[in-house]
């Protein structure tokens, strides 16, 4: 507003702002600046995406999360022998996710990989030569063997373990022979990776070299020779390897005890017994284990004796094994057992493989009351599960016969007697008991003093007959 002859006078408005139609635009030089950042991060964009999709961006992303990660190792090996000596040189002998899946990715990529990393074993720098003949030993190509033979006679103990490794995993009988000549060879650690890879032939001259090996002096060599003839390459291994029972060497025995659960003979079973009785205790567990699963005849002196072992687990296993032969005698056995120690006996019993489950159940239906009594005994007390679907028709009824009594005796045997008593004498009211009974067994449990008083006379009724063996 401006003063005019001390008048104040309103400013005339332009006919630009009179025009309501006419709009105000950004400057050329307001919109040349936009129409450049657009270009600059379309630019960076498209830039990035052909980054990301390049060998440089594909190997750094295998740093990445999971998903990045095996999108650039998929992306990677389908561009094969190229790819190659960019992965090599990723790969920096750590543990870092970017190391360890460029090593597998040139093992996917596979024999094209194969003429570069010839190449690489015959440098004369230790780190190069030891990454080629590590992931030459994931490739097992026949065409790298001469080469890997060849680094044998080099004084790098490193790059001569993974080029035996490597022959262990590529095979043919010029990889054969070439191992077969380190047998005897002065390091400790190539002779335990000879014995190693010699268990990867399926040959009788393999089979020979460990089986000399079996009496060499570091007991790693001993275990490995043990592993490779009892569990790779000989089904009747038992009497080459029956000598470690009195090996020096724990660890040698424990093997030997580990390798006889894979031989099927009688011979294997009284070894094994005998190293029931070994002072350590993995021996020991081993054994355990071994018998555990056999399906021949096992003495049921020796599983009592691991039934009393100090180690809790082997005792377990000792009275799987001793349900899993449902025997009258091995019953018997179990029926003393369990007056020692009820919940051992039970968790035991449950362990036994569930395929001789049924067997053991079909004990319930005897025509021995002696044997029924104490099959009655054992099962109820252990609280055995039990697949009623997998059971014959007598053992079934004779289960659903008891019901409550059965799957609930645990608590008959410790509370029931006692419940019942007190309330009768007037030491427990009706409610309380209810209650304590709800807990145990819901919805069934009924209501007021009377009710229970008979429920609670019939169950126990019902429980003394299972455990006097009149369930059928």
């Amino acid at each position: 507003m401006t003063e005019i002859t001390g008048k104040p006078v309103l400013p005339v408005p332009s006919d630009r702002n009179l025009n309501p139609r006419r709009r105000s635009f950004p400057s050329r030089g307001f919109v040349l600046a936009l129409a450049l950042i657009a270009v600059f991060c379309l630019t960076a964009y498209f830039g990035f995406q052909v980054y990301q999709d390049s060998t440089a961006g594909l190997i750094r992303a295998l740093d990445g999360n999971f998903e990045v990660s095996g999108a650039a190792r998929e992306k990677l090996a389908a561009r094969g022998a190229s790819v190659v000596p960019a992965l090599f040189e990723r790969m920096d002998g750590s543990q870092s996710p970017g190391s360890v899946f460029a090593e597998s990715t040139i093992s996917f990529i596979g024999k094209p990989a194969v003429p570069f990393l010839l190449e690489k074993l015959r440098s004369p720098e230790h780190s190069v030569a030891t990454r080629a003949a590590l992931v030459l030993g994931h490739l097992g190509e026949r065409e790298a063997v001469p080469e890997l033979v060849a680094c044998l006679a080099t004084n790098d103990e490193e790059l001569r373990i993974r080029c035996i490794k490597a022959l262990g995993t590529a095979g043919g009988d010029a990889a054969l022979s070439s191992l077969i000549s380190l047998t005897q060879d002065p390091s400790t650690s190539v002779r335990i990776a000879v014995s190693s890879a010699l268990a990867q032939f399926q040959d009788s001259k393999a089979g020979q070299a460990l089986e000399s090996m079996l009496d060499d002096a570091d007991s790693s060599v001993r275990v490995n020779a043990c592993q490779g003839l009892s569990l790779c390459l000989c089904p009747n291994a038992t009497p080459e390897i029956a000598r470690l029972a009195s090996d020096a060497s724990p660890g040698v025995r424990k093997m030997l005890a580990a390798g006889l659960g894979a031989q099927n003979d009688a011979q294997s079973v009284t070894i094994l017994e005998s190293l029931l009785r070994d002072p350590t205790a993995d021996v020991r567990s081993a054994a355990m284990i071994s018998l555990f699963w056999k399906d021949l005849p096992i003495s049921l002196r020796s599983l009592v004796e691991a039934a009393h072992d100090p180690d809790e687990s082997i005792r377990i296993m000792a009275i799987g094994a001793i349900a899993a032969q449902a025997t009258p005698d091995a019953l018997s056995l179990l029926a003393e057992l369990m007056k020692a120690d009820r919940d051992e006996v039970a968790w035991g019993i449950s362990q036994m493989p569930s395929n001789k489950m049924g067997t053991f159940l079909g004990l319930l239906v005897s025509d021995d009351p002696a044997v029924r009594a104490d099959a009655f005994y054992v099962i109820s007390r252990a609280e055995v599960p039990y697949p009623l679907y997998d059971l014959p028709v007598p053992v079934r009824e004779v289960i659903a016969k008891f019901g409550d009594t059965w799957s609930n005796g645990r608590f008959l045997d410790s509370r029931g007697e006692y419940c019942l008593q007190s309330l009768l004498t007037g030491d427990m009211s009706a409610e309380e008991v209810e209650r304590e009974l709800r807990a145990e067994f819901g919805g069934k449990a009924p209501t007021g003093r009377k009710a229970i008083i008979e429920w609670l006379e019939d169950l126990l009724i019902q429980r003394q007959m299972i455990l006097r063996g009149e369930g059928r």
